[in-house]
């Protein structure tokens, strides 16, 4: 799996769709949008916080996900939420 040396690309597929899934799912059986820190979700998935940090790039640029930045009362940051588009709805759809 990711996390060890070098990533083929069905690895990094496989990385991708997981973040897709688990968001997906959060949003569903909570109804508000995923909102869990880099570090977390790499212990989640079980890769580094990079390949989920590149992963949710790949899934915001296709149009997957969207991503909206969170702060603190006091202006610190917060994860971003995370929510599956309608586009992302329908390829979980083809994938399931």
């Amino acid at each position: 799996m990711a996390g060890h040396g070098r990533t083929s690309w069905d690895d990094v597929a496989v990385v991708t769709v997981s973040i897709l899934r688990l968001v997906a799912r959060y949003e569903k059986q909570n109804g508000e949008p995923f909102s869990l820190s880099r570090r977390e979700l790499a212990k989640v998935v079980g890769v580094s916080e990079y390949r989920v940090h590149a992963a949710i790039g790949r899934l915001v640029k296709s149009g997957l996900v969207s991503s909206e930045a969170r702060y603190r009362d006091d202006g610190g940051r917060l994860a971003n939420a995370l929510s599956v588009t309608p586009a992302g709805k329908a390829f979980l759809v083809g994938i399931e």
